[in-house]
């Protein structure tokens, strides 16, 4: 075999010399795309030259792509014609057994040209960026005008013939994907992970399930004396009320606490001098677009309302804000438990509990429903109007009517019907909210509860 490999030695040597060059470049693949833009931002203030010219290799990404697939593929189909060539000298040698060596090229260009090579600049980028940036910049200077060639002749008119125009690179399951992968290799901590689920779970989120429903909204009647609404700021704490007249739906705008108390104490406020128009927006709107709509308004509070034109509730920044870092606990606010425990695999929640809140703590899937809280899951499973002691069934969860309030669900006991189906960790870490607005019993704004 030696002797045959020294007699041929004019296949052997460049068919090596192509394997080692087509080994740097997917290395060198690796190591630039493999950068963080952390990584980048260091390398761009790096006193070394290299490591600068690595980072400026990255600036025009596209090009750079090109360049190092056209040389590596240029490499592979070159070991491969050499392989051929001298698989053929073999033959005559040795007959049908130069067969069995044609797998030697294949294995020697995926281990010695890819698989090992792409490794170790995955575990070496930042150390190995500087090194390959020196020759790597005179090879895109020198073949720039083939990549250039390439991508306005080929790439641009595929992508013209292939892809919608607007079609977005990734959707909200892919990106929540990527987000996870993300996060299992390291690459971003589990709280970023978190946060950035958030920030794309606004998308499907609907104002009616972060707003502070009418029957907890806090106003004011025109007809009621200043002295109340001076003292209905002063218990609330709230920058803004929203002021009607007589009846809720009757809204007459919203009166902001620096306004009213910057009014003369002499005479009577001018009420209508000090109310600000208010902002609508429907209660199916999804909140990204909601805060859109606050940034184009300039304003951080919004009435909500239904399909009728009436008013369902009040949102705010402060709830879009509520939604991404978790409950705001406010100056004097006792913290109560979302879920409150009360026996083995059993828990007691305020009907006015959030859907969402609850189905993520309890890591259960509580079915399709236009229901945004425990006690509106319960009416919407009924179709009537509960008593104490009615129970639904959903899944691995028994919810129980404990206490009304007129026609509105007061309490729910929680059970967990079957914890060892539901593949159920009972050492839950419950969060505490603040009794704020969304607890705080308020002037229901001149309504029954519906």
């Amino acid at each position: 075999m030696l002797t045959f490999l020294l007699a041929n030695l004019d296949l052997v040597a460049p068919s090596l010399g192509l394997l080692l060059m087509s080994a740097l470049f997917s290395c060198a693949e690796t190591v630039l795309f493999s950068l963080t833009r952390h990584d980048l931002h260091q390398l761009e203030r790096s006193a070394n030259r290299r490591e600068a010219a690595a980072a400026a290799l990255r600036r025009d990404s596209s090009s750079l792509l090109i360049i190092i697939l056209f040389v590596n593929m240029f490499c592979t189909v070159l070991i491969f014609v050499l392989s051929t060539v001298l698989l053929q000298r073999a033959a005559e040698q040795i007959g049908d057994l130069a067969a069995a060596l044609a797998v030697i090229p294949v294995v020697a260009v995926a281990y010695v040209a890819e698989i090992f090579p792409k490794m170790l600049g995955r575990s070496f980028n930042r150390e190995l960026a500087g090194p390959l940036a020196a020759p790597l910049t005179v090879l895109v200077r020198v073949l720039h005008p083939l990549a250039r060639g390439v991508r306005r002749l080929v790439i641009q008119p595929a992508a013209r013939l292939f892809i919608r125009p607007g079609a977005s690179g990734l959707g909200a399951e892919e990106l929540r994907e990527f987000l996870e992968m993300s996060r299992q290799q390291g690459a971003i901590d589990p709280g970023e992970s978190q946060l950035i689920g958030q920030v794309l779970r606004l998308r499907q989120l609907r104002v009616r399930q972060v707003m502070t429903p009418r029957v907890k909204m806090i106003g004011f009647d025109l007809q009621r004396p200043a002295g109340e609404l001076k003292a209905l700021f002063q218990s609330t704490g709230l920058g803004k009320i929203p002021v009607y007249e007589r009846h809720i739906d009757n809204l007459q705008g919203m009166i902001d606490a620096r306004k009213f108390f910057l009014s003369s104490p002499a005479a009577p406020p001018p009420w209508r001098e000090l109310l600000e128009p208010a902002v609508f927006v429907p209660e199916l709107q999804t909140v990204d677009r909601l805060l859109d709509r606050f940034q184009t308004t300039r304003t951080a509070t919004a009435i909500v309302v239904d399909e009728y034109g009436g008013v369902a509730g009040l949102v705010a920044l402060h709830d879009v804000v509520e939604q991404l870092i978790g409950e705001i606990q406010e100056p004097g606010d006792r913290p109560t438990p979302l879920l409150e425990p009360v026996g083995p695999d059993e828990w007691l929640a305020a009907g006015d509990v959030s859907l969402l809140d609850c189905a993520e703590l309890l890591r259960q899937h509580l079915g399709a429903t236009t229901a945004a809280t425990v006690g509106g899951l319960v009416y919407a499973k009924l179709g009537r109007i509960p008593k104490p002691g009615d129970g639904v069934r959903i899944g691995h969860l028994q919810l129980t009517v404990e206490a009304m309030r007129g026609p509105r669900v007061e309490r729910v006991r929680i059970r967990l019907a079957d914890p060892a189906g539901a593949g159920f960790d009972a050492a839950l870490e419950i969060p505490f909210r603040s009794s704020g607005c969304a607890t705080r019993e308020t002037p229901a704004c001149g309504d029954d509860p519906p």
